[in-house]
């Protein structure tokens, strides 16, 4: 199951934090607005008008910090259910192998696959989610904002709007190749971390504790590394 379909079965939960985030940006388009209303009443010279405008803004700003952080509340709140989902089918999954397949890997993979892949998940996929629902409101919002100043803007915004939608598709399948290799060098620096602590012992007793400092910084570098590479196709 994929990503979005996991989102997908929180239903409810995700219709309300996509209406927040909507709510949020569109606080902030009227923030916006209110501000150069208040720029231009101020340099017309017109008291009331600025007076009304600064009034006006001050309540709305108020009202969007307010929904700034019922969005940041429910976006853990999302993320807590999304993980218990996943966490829920993965162990389902692994409960139903047999004794063969599940000695295949090593616990420290099944144990990365519940705890780094999650964090992977949380950051580097529910976070740029909520990157594209704030653009995809932004961008709705500035298109009717724009047609309301000027109707000759509606080519313009719905190129753009396109653009906005379709280039990230361009890379989906190069990005899922790059989370793919972070999600193994995870595996294998769980995996190296639990083997070098379970062996401290014998390494102690034969005093090469620098031994352990080395197998293991050398796999987080190697994670690190395909880090770096996944992250630098996201920002690409």
């Amino acid at each position: 199951m994929t990503f979005f379909q996991e989102l997908l079965r929180l239903k409810w939960r995700l219709v309300t934090y996509i209406g927040l985030y909507g709510l949020m940006t569109s606080a902030l388009t009227a923030t916006a607005i209110l501000s150069g209303n208040a720029m231009t009443a101020l340099t017309h010279f017109h008291r009331t008008m600025f007076i009304e405008a600064a009034l006006l803004l001050v309540m709305v700003t108020i009202t969007q910090l307010a929904l700034a952080t019922l969005t940041n509340i429910d976006q853990f709140v999302l993320q807590r259910h999304l993980n218990n989902n996943i966490r829920r089918q993965l162990v389902a999954n692994i409960a139903k192998m047999s004794y063969l397949t599940y000695h295949r890997r090593t616990d420290a993979v099944y144990t990365s696959w519940l705890t780094n892949d999650m964090n992977t998940i949380n950051q580097q996929g529910l976070r740029y989610f909520s990157y594209m629902i704030q653009a995809i409101w932004q961008v709705l919002l500035s298109a009717i904002v724009l047609v309301n100043y000027q109707i000759s803007f509606l080519p313009t915004v719905t190129l753009a709007a396109t653009a906005l939608l379709t280039v990230p598709l361009l890379y989906r399948e190069r990005l899922a190749r790059a989370a793919a290799e972070f999600s193994y060098q995870n595996e294998r620096l769980t995996k190296k971390i639990t083997d070098v602590l379970a062996g401290f012992d014998t390494l102690l007793m034969a005093n090469r504790q620098m031994l352990l400092i080395h197998q293991i910084s050398h796999a987080s570098d190697e994670t690190g590394q395909a880090n770096l590479h996944y992250m630098q196709l996201v920002l690409s």
